[in-house]
C-alpha cells in the first residue's frame, strides 16, 4: 500500500537554550508520521520558540512558544503555548510537563506492575550537579545524612569518587532518592521525580504543591505535606525503618490507578499539535496583529533589538490608546 504524502510544514526553531534540540525532536515526533519539517528562517510559515530570547519577534508567521523551564508564555506574542502551567485558554495551550518527554524514563511510569521490592543496600542517593536549590535542599541533605549516607552521584556534594555515566542505574542501589525542583510554582514538575521513579526508588520530593495531581500521592514522600523539614525527616526514617510501610509504597502504582493520564497520551499530544498545522493558515492566528496587538510588538522589538531608541514615546501610545477606548487598568 502507497504511504501517503506528509504535509510539509515550514518552521523556524529560535530561542532555546543548547541543549535543548532533543526535546524539540521530541516534541515533534508526536507527529511525524503526519508532516515533514522543514526547519528554515526564510519566511518560515511557523515559528517555535522558547524563553532564552527574543529573535521570536522578527517572524511573523504563526508562534508556538514551547517551554521546559518555569516560564509562562506571553499569548500577546505567541499564537499557541506548550508548557507546565495549569492553565485553560481554550484551544491555544496545551500542558506537557517535562517528564513526559524522556521517552526512556516515562514508559517505566506506566507500567501497571510494582516497582522493585528487595531491600536495597544503600538509604538514599541524589544526582544534582545544579547548585541553585535553595535551603531546603541544604537542610534536608543535612538532616538525612545524620541518619544515613546520601550517595551523591552529581557534580553537588558528589562523595562517589565523580560523576556517574547512567543516573537511574546509579539510583537502583539505593531505597529512596532525592527529587529537589530548583524552584517551586504550581504544574512545574521536570524529570526528577520520575527518574527516581524509574530506578524503583521511593522518590523524597520537594517543588511542585501540585505534585499530588500528577502522581499518586501515595507513592512517594512529599516535603511540602509537612510542617518542617524535621518532620519529614523523621517520616522518612520511619517508612525506613518499617519493612512493611516500605514495601507497601513500593508497590503503589506510580500514577493513580496504575494508568497513565489521559492528557498525557500520544494521541493527545499529537492532537493538539495537528489541530494548529491542520487548519487554513490564515485561520490559524490567535494573537492580536492590529491596534494594541502592533503597538505592544513594535514596543517589545525596538526594546530588544534597538536599545539605543527611546521606547517611551511607543508605551505612551500604547497607554493613550487605551485611554480612549475608556479601559483602565489599576496595578495593587
Amino acid at each position: 500500500m502507497k504511504e501517503a504524502m506528509k504535509k510539509k510544514i515550514r518552521i523556524a526553531i529560535v530561542d532555546f537554550a543548547h541543549n535543548e534540540g532533543y526535546l524539540v525532536k521530541r516534541l515533534l515526533s508526536f507527529v511525524s508520521d503526519k508532516y515533514e519539517f522543514e526547519v528554515t528562517e526564510d519566511n518560515p510559515d511557523f515559528i517555535l520558540h522558547s524563553c532564552f530570547g527574543w529573535r521570536v519577534l522578527l517572524f511573523d508567521g504563526i508562534r508556538i512558544f514551547f517551554s521546559a523551564e518555569n516560564c509562562s508564555p506571553d499569548f500577546n506574542i505567541s499564537d499557541y503555548a506548550i508548557g507546565m502551567d495549569r492553565i485553560n485558554f481554550g484551544d491555544r495551550f496545551f500542558r506537557i510537563p517535562l517528564y513526559r518527554l524522556y521517552s526512556d524514563t516515562y514508559p517505566k511510569l506506566v507500567a501497571i506492575k510494582p516497582r522493585a521490592s528487595e531491600r536495597r543496600p544503600e538509604f538514599c542517593s541524589c544526582v544534582i550537579s545544579n547548585s541553585d536549590r535553595g535551603s531546603k535542599f541544604a537542610e534536608l541533605f543535612n538532616k538525612l545524612s545524620k541518619y544515613n549516607q546520601i550517595i551523591s552521584g552529581g557534580k553537588l556534594l558528589n562523595n562517589v569518587g565523580g560523576r556517574v555515566p547512567d543516573k537511574i542505574e546509579f539510583m537502583k542501589k539505593a531505597r529512596f532518592g532525592l527529587a529537589i525542583e530548583n524552584t517551586s510554582a504550581p504544574g512545574y514538575i521536570t524529570e526528577k521525580i520520575a527518574d527516581v521513579f524509574a530506578s524503583g526508588a521511593i522518590p523524597i520530593y520537594f517543588g511542585a504543591p501540585d505534585i499530588a495531581d500528577d502522581f499518586n500521592k501515595n507513592s512517594f514522600v512529599n516535603i511540602g505535606d509537612y510542617p518542617s523539614i524535621d518532620d519529614a525527616v523523621k517520616e522518612i526514617i520511619e517508612i525506613d525503618q518499617n519493612e512493611a510501610r516500605y514495601q507497601s509504597m513500593v508497590q503503589e502504582p506510580v500514577f493513580s490507578g496504575g494508568k497513565e493520564p489521559c492528557a498525557l497520551s500520544d494521541e493527545s499530544i499529537a492532537s493538539f499539535l495537528s489541530s494548529i498545522f491542520d487548519q487554513p493558515y490564515e485561520q490559524a492566528f490567535r494573537r492580536n496583529r492590529i491596534a494594541r496587538g502592533r503597538l505592544y510588538e513594535k514596543a517589545m522589538r525596538t526594546a530588544f533589538f534597538k536599545p539605543h531608541v527611546q521606547v517611551t514615546r511607543l508605551f505612551r501610545e500604547w497607554s493613550r490608546s487605551i485611554r480612549k477606548s475608556k479601559t483602565f487598568f489599576h496595578l495593587i
